[in-house]
């Protein structure tokens, strides 16, 4: 069973750690990197970051950050070697 909890800062390292995507999921590397998403939303006001784990392995995590006009971004990365998998959709 997948668990969410909510991410705590040793997690950014981990993710930071994954291996590169590949293939039709090359364009995500930038995410997980040095000013990608991690970076970007995670110190941000009104921004919530879930890690989902399998066990105690993080197999991907999910964001949503409300901004200021009402709009939302969602945005969800699973670990490079889930891809394909189902884990996405659960």
């Amino acid at each position: 069973m997948i668990n969410l909890r909510p991410m705590r800062t040793e997690n950014i390292t981990e993710i930071k750690n994954w291996p590169a995507y590949t293939g039709d999921f090359e364009q995500m590397n930038y995410a997980l990197r040095e000013n990608g998403w991690l970076d970007e939303f995670s110190n941000r006001p009104n921004t919530w970051i879930y890690i989902a784990e399998l066990g105690k392995q993080v197999v991907g995590f999910s964001l949503l950050c409300i901004e200021v006009d009402g709009e939302a971004e969602f945005r969800i990365a699973i670990h490079p070697c889930r891809m394909r998998t189902g884990f996405g959709s659960r």
